[in-house]
């Protein structure tokens, strides 16, 4: 019995051994490539403050009433918001990395931040607005100068908590990778404004939502995307709204069916009418303003009672149209369990035969 036991016990450790050593390997062999990746470039850290007024989007939120601008002395760089806020960044003599930490929830903060990241973008010869989506979000948090020039994380200090951040200019700054549209946790993100009557702005990385109403109460939902509109990202944000502001599963199959991506331009079925030909949206505030570069635009025109007349007679042929990211995490999970469980099954048999064989 003893013996059958410290089989068990070994086993047991052996199994841990080896996840841990492959989670190890997994990981060491990631940061190496990622160190290894990163392309290093030289810019002159002595101008940032001067390329920073500027900068396009320091004009263009001029447009606004919202005056940023920067001043540098040596080893040091203050970035203000309209006299009301102000962030200060510390140059290392010897690295040149720049850091700075600010109190969290603070917009204009958040706002000079990410003109500060995309103004040293352009300089490493980046395109205008090709990071600045992403500067200005959660994109960049618990990230450290060792996975792209940037680290950002959230401390507690004295009470309350703050965003410590630090960029090296060295490191050249490059275009995540992203594929993944606007969810239903994105919306309810704004659910005060998205599921009411009301104008909706939603934004994430490079795509943008935009709700409003005309007088007769017509929905318009706008969706933009850096460089072009795409059916993973831009449609199926569509239609994973509808499939939330139609209360309805129904309503982003009828999308779907009469229109199946943006290669057909311009286009109507019965309730809606597409727009591809707009060039920026109707409205134009800090969120509007700070987009990325070289946005594209389409306009879905919405007559509710049309469409919730023709929701009765839509045939579901394909259920992956909605919005399938509250699917996928489901059958992930799933997948893990029905895993686990096969291999406890075979590991039991195993040494239950083994149990049996050794008492003959």
């Amino acid at each position: 019995m003893m013996k059958f036991k410290k089989i068990i016990f070994l086993m047991i450790i052996f199994i841990f051994a080896l996840i841990i050593s492959v989670n190890a390997n997994t990981t060491t062999n990631t940061e190496s490539e990622n160190i290894q990746a990163l392309e290093t470039v030289e810019i002159d850290v002595t101008t940032i403050a001067e390329n920073f007024n500027n900068n396009i989007y320091v004009s263009n939120l001029s447009n606004l009433g919202i005056t940023v601008m920067a001043e540098q002395v040596e080893g040091l760089i203050t970035l203000m918001y309209n006299d009301t806020s102000s962030v200060d960044y510390y140059i290392d003599s010897s690295t040149n990395v720049l850091s700075t930490t600010y109190e969290m929830g603070n917009t204009e903060c958040d706002v000079l931040n990410a003109l500060f990241i995309e103004t040293i973008s352009t300089m490493q010869g980046n395109e205008s607005g090709l990071i600045l989506p992403f500067a200005w979000g959660d994109h960049f948090c618990y990230s450290s100068l060792t996975d792209n020039g940037i680290g950002k994380n959230y401390l507690y200090e004295d009470g309350k908590t703050v965003i410590s951040f630090e960029i090296n200019p060295s490191i050249k700054l490059t275009l995540p990778e992203t594929s993944t549209p606007l969810t239903s946790d994105d919306f309810l993100v704004e659910y005060e404004t998205f599921y009411p009557d009301e104008n909706c702005l939603v934004r994430d990385k490079n795509l943008i939502f935009y709700k409003t109403f005309l007088e007769d109460g017509t929905m318009e939902l706008y969706i933009g995307q850096m460089n072009e509109l795409t059916t993973e990202q831009a449609y199926q944000s569509i239609l994973n709204a509808v499939d939330i502001l139609f209360e309805d599963t129904k309503a982003a199959y009828y999308f779907k069916q009469n229109y199946s991506d943006f290669s057909l331009g311009n286009f109507e079925f019965d309730g809606v009418s597409v727009n591809v030909d707009i060039t920026s949206l109707p409205t134009s505030t800090i969120e509007t303003v700070l987009t990325g570069a070289n946005m594209k635009y389409a306009k879905f025109t919405i007559n509710r009672d049309i469409v919730k007349e023709k929701l009765p007679s839509v045939v579901i042929d394909n259920p992956e149209i909605g919005d399938t990211s509250k699917n996928s995490n489901n059958k992930l999970s799933l997948g893990i369990i029905i895993l686990v469980f096969i291999f406890a099954i075979v590991i039991i048999g195993f040494v239950i035969r083994f149990h049996k064989n050794s008492k003959k």
